[in-house]
């Protein structure tokens, strides 16, 4: 399972120098891009804020005790500056409330508010000027080798200690050097296109598994599948969470003759499947197989979190369609580990679904 978490807030603070003044006071909350930099002369920096209601998953896990891994992603966006090159970004967890404020100007800093250089919200002071936290030994680093890259890392060990957010700014270590380090950018959650705001994505696996053998006919087959999501319906809102299942068979497929009163469908039961969704448009990967680290060897691989159910008759999984971004189509695809062992991926049948 997986489900992406949309930033609530986010803005970028400075201290840049523009006309001689440093605007510690100005604020960009409502900007379609985040911005972090540093130089040395004159020695200024930005660093972002942003924060996630990470608090959300809590209805989609019930009572599931395992492990539930985040990966925050933030997309590149090209600017008119100078690319910074290769250089590193820290992420720590916000020890303080903030407010988002709602400036926009990100080329003279004219629009003053918090949350800025100095102040978390109206009246109240950072504990620390820039708002990098000085008392959490947390810390992920985020490399980049040209500059250009998205920020997509686990921060599963900050998010239990960031009730507040995340910050996300230089380097220490690079923050001190004489390098100038200008200018990186992000799409904000205020970016017109909704593919390229940042999220958190909260992965688990919560497949499960059992079958009674007597009413099975191929377990985990080598070969050609056919068949589809049987259930899927063409049109979704984003608010449902539809269990979809999957009914495959080898395409030379022979029932077995069984003799049993049972009306049940039989056919191909793979305990080791998975899904991935596509643009059926532009056949881009929106989410990719999520197998885990060693789907090969453990049945139900703890970090596999697009790993499929199964029972007596089909394969299954459930599915927040608030992944997806509306007013597209989309479609699903299945991969899986045959008996040998080997990856197979099956295209299945070509029906399609509408996120709106």
């Amino acid at each position: 399972m997986l489900l992406r978490i949309p930033a609530s807030k986010d803005t970028t603070i400075t201290n840049k120098n523009v006309l001689g003044t440093a605007v510690v006071y100005s604020n960009a909350g409502a900007s379609e891009i985040l911005q972090v930099f540093k130089t040395y002369q004159p020695a200024q920096q930005a660093n972002i804020l942003i924060s996630f209601m990470t608090g959300n998953i809590q209805p989609m896990t019930g009572s599931f005790s395992g492990t539930i891994s985040y990966r925050l992603v933030m997309r590149n966006v090209e600017t008119e500056n100078p690319n910074p090159g290769q250089f590193d970004l820290e992420i720590l967890p916000l020890t303080q409330s903030w407010n988002e404020g709602s400036g926009q100007d990100l080329d003279y800093w004219t629009d003053m508010g918090s949350a800025n250089w100095v102040s978390s919200s109206t009246g109240l002071v950072w504990s620390n000027q820039g708002a990098r936290p000085t008392t959490s030994s947390l810390i992920v680093p985020s490399h980049f080798d040209t500059g250009h890259e998205d920020i997509d890392v686990d921060v599963s060990s900050l998010v239990s200690s960031s009730p507040y957010g995340l910050w996300v700014g230089i380097s220490s270590t690079q923050a001190a050097d004489t390098n100038d380090y200008y200018l990186k950018a992000f799409r904000s959650r205020n970016s017109h296109s909704q593919y390229l705001q940042p999220y958190i994505e909260a992965r688990w696996n919560d497949a499960t598994g059992s079958f009674d053998a007597d009413f099975i006919d191929i377990v985990d087959a080598t070969g050609t599948l056919v068949g589809g999501v049987y259930d899927l319906r063409p049109v979704y809102y984003r608010a449902e969470t539809p269990v979809l299942h999957t009914y495959l068979r080898p395409i030379d497929w022979n029932a077995a003759v069984v003799n049993t009163g049972s009306t049940d469908v039989t056919g191909t039961v793979l305990t080791r499947a998975f899904y991935r969704v596509v643009n059926n448009v532009t056949n881009d990967i929106v989410i990719d197989f999520g197998t885990g680290s060693s789907p090969s060897v453990a049945a139900f691989s703890s970090d596999a979190y697009t790993q499929m159910s199964y029972n007596d008759s089909c394969n299954y999984f459930q599915f927040p369609m608030q992944n997806l971004v509306p007013g597209f189509t989309y479609r699903f695809e299945v991969g899986y580990f045959d008996i040998n062992n080997s990856w197979r991926i099956n295209i299945l049948d070509n029906r399609t679904f509408r996120v709106i």
